[in-house]
């Protein structure tokens, strides 16, 4: 595996654990220290599925980015990096949202990214399809 793809799999593999850990602490730890209960419970519901989607597409990724060349490579390289930064900022954006009341500013941003993510992933196959023609 090389370096690339070794550091996008630990970074899904990473994901994948704080949105366990944080699916747990929904369930167990937020009692008492939210403005509102009920939506912070939705908040985290959506933020670590959300989170754990896209840490399992990260994985996914990282196993494929070895078995291109060429544009096909790059453009999975670039879906892992647009989907790293989105499973950072839009379930991060929710669970400070849960803590704080607020509203999520960085969430868009973060599922414009993710959204990029894919668009660039299924750009990559479609290239790597070519290449095999």
């Amino acid at each position: 595996m090389s370096r690339w793809a070794a550091a996008l799999f630990a970074y899904g593999a990473f994901a994948g654990l704080i949105a366990v850990g944080a699916d747990a602490f929904a369930a167990h730890g937020l009692a008492g220290r939210v403005p509102d209960l009920s939506r912070a419970e939705h908040l985290f519901v959506q933020g670590t599925g959300f989170q754990m989607a896209h840490a399992l597409a990260l994985l996914a990724v990282a196993l494929a980015i070895d078995r291109l060349a060429g544009l096909a490579r790059h453009a999975l390289c670039l879906a892992g990096v647009l989907m790293g930064i989105g499973v950072v900022l839009f379930p991060g954006a929710l669970y400070v949202v849960a803590f704080t009341g607020g509203h999520a500013l960085l969430a868009p941003f973060g599922g414009s990214m993710a959204m990029l993510g894919w668009l660039s992933a299924g750009a990559g196959a479609l290239l790597a399809l070519r290449r095999r023609s």
